[in-house]
């Protein structure tokens, strides 16, 4: 069967699309990829360029991947397609398509729910032998203007079974100035995080945790499972091998689980064993802050670790408690905090803003744990998108505030409002608590005030101009282990990403 994967995603990374591409490729299917980071088809050029693209494949599926605020582009795709090809089958996948598959139907033939390996396998198996494909697990389709769901394919049990993929994917192919052409490591710099330098991996699957805004919620709830389904250590070890091999350019490692840490200390010492002897790259983790202990801090660090990523979401327990149904608070986030200072590790803070479930004293409980954080630390701050299907949407429905949000398929969960309150969050995350103190108590005392207003912009102009980009360069080092002339020669890896949460404020 020839396949045609879509990604809509603004860079190359998509390891969920690649671990189904890898996936067919190992079942002897011809797969393709192609990505659209930058995607849109006013030019008659750029349909051309597809038509073309679509003549020379000659695709008896297509695939697309994408996230809610992917959902316009995936549309006007498919729409194009199936005016173009109107007898190809068109199956829709990831995240967005699984906590909304209705409206999805409006646009593509099929949709899959939940994990896709299973279910790609048996389409293409099934159309191979010009089979019906609507009894395959995972799918929704509409029949006579029915949804019809079809029951789940267990989880994968033992993730060893799937093929690894490769940094820059073979069969891969990317519009780009506008022709579609073969994806070059050359011309991957340009789309992917860090220039392509930094290579990500994933070594499980799942999450400890089921925080009322995250799809994790949503599939403990499809598979009735909260288990981590982990790969072995020798399969990822031999991942990062051939990936450093063949691409001798990659500075960094990205671990992407969604909780890495939630292995067990000895679990933790027996991966970085390995790691250490035969990788010994520097590296980024994603960490929930209640596991993050100092014996797992000080492996992290003898081991290279550059970067840690980790969530507050909220400096208020009532909200972590209540609404965000997150078992790690604001005291569990400051120790972490306190033990990457202390270990001078480079920090990022996630936090989430615009809850419309949120008061304003819970969001002046986050301005306060900012302000009572270690720095320097990067904040990330995303806007609260309300997923149909995650337990936070039900929350703000009962409480009739989901009129309050912009559309989660349109809104970017990148772009935060740009709220009193919300400036002085990021104030917070930056600046001296000498500095924003006062303003705090004088909000407090007159938010309305020009002496207030006044002093705020102030100080955000002296945080834009100087504090944020010492921050920048601070963090940058740190990564390098405090070197001052590495972190020069490394300051253009970090240039887009960093650029993009400095412009965020705006």
């Amino acid at each position: 069967m020839k396949v045609l994967l879509f990604s809509m995603q603004k860079d190359t990374e998509g390891l969920g699309l690649k671990f189904i591409h890898y996936d067919l490729l190992a079942q002897g299917h011809d797969s393709s990829i192609l990505f659209l980071p930058r995607f849109h088809l006013e030019s008659v050029g750029r349909r051309q360029e597809l038509k073309r693209f679509i003549d020379t494949h000659a695709p008896g599926l297509v695939g697309v991947s994408l996230m809610s605020q992917e959902y316009e582009k995936a549309r006007i795709l498919t729409r194009f397609l199936k005016e173009y090809v109107p007898s190809l089958p068109v199956i829709w996948g990831g995240i967005h398509p699984t906590i909304d598959p209705t409206s999805c139907l409006e646009e593509a033939d099929y949709v899959c729910i939940g994990e896709g390996e299973q279910t790609m396998r048996e389409v293409c198996a099934l159309l191979d032998r010009n089979q019906p494909i609507t009894g395959v697990g995972n799918l929704c389709y509409l029949e006579q203007g029915t949804l019809r769901r079809n029951p789940l394919y267990p989880l994968l049990a033992n993730l060893d079974t799937l093929p690894s993929y490769e940094h820059v994917a073979h069969n891969s192919f990317i519009l780009h100035r506008e022709t579609i052409q073969p994806l070059t490591p050359q011309i991957n710099r340009h789309y992917a995080p860090y220039l392509g330098r930094t290579y990500s991996v994933l070594s499980s699957r799942g999450c400890p945790f089921a925080c009322s805004y995250c799809c994790n919620s949503l599939f403990n709830q499809l598979y009735q499972d909260k288990k981590i389904r982990r790969r072995s250590v020798e399969h990822v070890i031999q991942e990062l091998e051939r990936a450093i091999r063949d691409y001798p350019e990659l500075k960094m490692i990205n671990i992407q689980d969604d909780c890495f840490l939630a292995y067990n200390i000895k679990q933790v010492r027996q991966f970085f064993a390995e790691y250490n002897r035969r990788i010994g790259l520097p590296f980024i983790v994603h960490v929930i802050p209640t596991y993050l202990t100092e014996e797992k801090m000080v492996v992290l660090k003898e081991s290279g670790l550059a970067w840690i990523v980790l969530g507050l979401q909220s400096g208020s327990d009532r909200v972590l408690r209540d609404i965000y149904q997150r078992k790690s608070y604001r005291r569990h986030f400051l120790q972490a905090a306190a033990l990457v200072h202390h270990y001078q590790v480079a920090g990022i803070y996630d936090v989430i803003m615009d809850n419309p479930l949120e008061n304003e004293e819970d969001t002046i409980a986050t301005i306060e744990t900012f302000m009572e954080t270690p720095k320097p630390f990067m904040p990330e701050i995303f806007s609260l998108s309300l997923y149909p299907g995650t337990k936070i949407h039900d929350l703000a429905k009962l409480a009739a505030k989901t009129d309050a949000v912009e559309d989660y398929r349109k809104k970017s969960y990148l772009v935060y409002r740009k709220t009193v309150l919300n400036h002085l969050t990021r104030l917070a995350a930056f600046s001296s608590r000498s500095m924003v103190a006062p303003l705090l108590h004088l909000y407090r005392q007159s938010p309305n005030s020009w002496q207030f207003r006044a002093l705020l912009l102030a100080a955000r102009a002296l945080n834009f101009l100087v504090i944020e980009p010492v921050t920048y360069f601070r963090m940058i080092k740190l990564s390098q282990g405090g070197s001052l002339s590495r972190a020069l020669r490394t300051v253009p890896l970090y240039v887009k990403e960093g650029g993009q949460r400095f412009l965020d404020q705006f």
